[in-house]
């Protein structure tokens, strides 16, 4: 288990990697951190109290602010939520979400680890907002629930892994679709004609690469940069080491194939969605969410 330690940026040596799948090299990361109010004994912190709000310039407090590093076991509640999310599918058949909501955990461990509810809300064929889309029962007929389990992984650089960005890797977490099922929805017609002929079921399917540890067993269907909102709610990568109270995720502008640590090499992993049923083929996700802890304690990722 990695010990407290004090605030600052953590880069390593990137890790020499080979034009095949994995290497023989030390891997490592990435994993979640988390800001926490840490008593230090008498004398020994620069806050008086357990919130660690009042400060004390003479480091005569008990507490101080320490990133920590969440172990195998450890976990911290988040929420999460979206504006406009896309799923570009084959023949120009998107599926527009006016919004996003998701609450979760993120998992502490060699790499880090989430699991996720999502759902997508007021759902319909892009440019035809009748034709409605979803799979719960009306009132909530065009909001799309989804289950997933994720992984940290870093960018694919063909020679060695970028440890300065990351992604996170998703894949199904179903119980009862097929193995590599994202969410099976229904396009339903709100009146005649909406849906252009093409009410039914539609099937979001992860076609990348099977995962077996983590024990997902599972294939890969999204990449999403790891990152923040600025003041101006623009999205920002964030760097190892760096803690902020508004994270966020971007699957827009993402990599097809990253790098996943397995033990001491990188297993070069591909991640890639497609939609069967009423129509078929290769399908894209766009959207940005931000994301935040229910503690309130600013959080991020490190090497």
């Amino acid at each position: 288990m990695r010990k407290f330690h004090l605030l600052g940026l953590a880069l390593f040596a990137m890790l020499a990697f080979s034009a095949v799948a994995a290497v023989n090299a030390s891997a490592e990361g990435p994993v979640w951190i988390v800001l926490l109010c840490v008593n230090e004994g008498p004398n020994k912190g620069h806050y008086l109290d357990s919130a660690c709000t009042l400060f004390d310039s003479a480091l005569e407090g008990e507490w101080e602010l320490l990133l920590h590093t969440l172990a195998a076991g450890e976990e911290e509640e988040f929420k999460s939520e979206g504006g406009v999310f896309v799923l570009n599918g084959p023949g120009g058949n998107n599926i527009e979400c006016l919004s996003e909501v998701d609450t979760g955990h993120i998992i502490g461990g060699n790499p880090g680890t989430d699991l996720a509810s999502i759902e997508f809300l007021h759902c319909f064929l892009q440019g035809h907002e009748e034709c409605l889309a979803g799979n719960l029962a009306a009132p909530n007929d065009d909001t799309i629930h989804v289950e997933v389990q994720t992984v940290l992984v870093y960018p694919d650089t063909s020679t060695a892994p970028n440890t300065l960005e990351a992604l996170d890797a998703f894949f199904p977490d179903n119980k009862t679709l097929g193995s590599d099922t994202f969410v099976t929805f229904t396009l339903k017609e709100d009146s005649f004609f909406a849906c252009l002929g093409f009410a039914g079921e539609v099937n979001v399917v992860a076609n990348g690469t099977d995962v077996a540890e983590p024990a997902f067993h599972k294939k890969c269907g999204v990449l999403a940069w790891l990152g923040k909102l600025n003041a101006n709610d623009v999205f920002e990568l964030t760097i190892s080491g760096e803690e902020v109270l508004l994270g966020a995720i971007k699957s827009e502008g993402t990599p097809k194939e990253a790098l996943l640590e397995k033990g001491t090499t990188f297993e070069l992993i591909e991640c890639l969605i497609e939609v069967t049923g009423l129509f078929s083929g290769a399908a894209e996700e766009l959207g940005i969410s931000h994301v935040d802890l229910v503690s309130g304690n600013e959080f991020g990722w490190e090497v």
